[in-house]
């Protein structure tokens, strides 16, 4: 069984991975190749679809896609209005491979990325890995519902 993924052990609140430390991660641990339903994650998604579906929401913008596994069960449960990007080519070449829905590599800090306003924005095991967090939330329209998770790595 695979390691489940662990964000970047840094040297000083100042050092971030970049965005090639995250290709390798997306090309070397197998089970980002894996179907959604066996992913760690099936349960957050399976939660995280049933709050949306309760919204309402039809257009979906995903922040941080990674390989397209959420993307793929969006699209299952009949989601077909969705955009994700990440900011690893790796994990958009991944993505793309996986499921014909519209993925970008993009920079999550970057107002630019946010060219459209979606009935729900998700960003799901992302946010960790971005210095400034609070820049990025800066940068979604505002009245647009929001759904985030965050991890609790015991350390």
């Amino acid at each position: 069984m695979n390691e489940p993924f662990k964000p970047p052990e840094v040297n000083s609140p100042n050092e971030t991975a970049n965005a090639d430390w995250y290709d390798q991660k997306f090309a070397g641990v197998a089970s980002y190749g894996d179907h959604y339903s066996v992913s760690e994650y099936y349960v957050l998604w399976t939660q995280v679809i049933q709050l949306m579906k309760k919204l309402g929401a039809e257009s979906v913008f995903e922040v941080g896609c990674g390989p397209g596994q959420f993307a793929n069960y969006l699209l299952d449960q009949g989601f077909t209005s969705y955009r994700g990007f990440d900011f690893s080519p790796k994990a958009v070449e991944l993505a793309k491979a996986r499921v014909d829905m519209d993925f970008h590599v993009r920079d999550a800090l970057d107002p630019k990325s946010y060219d459209q306003e979606p009935d729900v924005i998700v960003c799901l095991e992302t946010l960790e890995h971005i210095e400034n967090d609070w820049k990025v939330l800066e940068c979604w329209p505002k009245g647009t519902s929001v759904l985030i998770s965050l991890p609790n790595f015991n350390e």
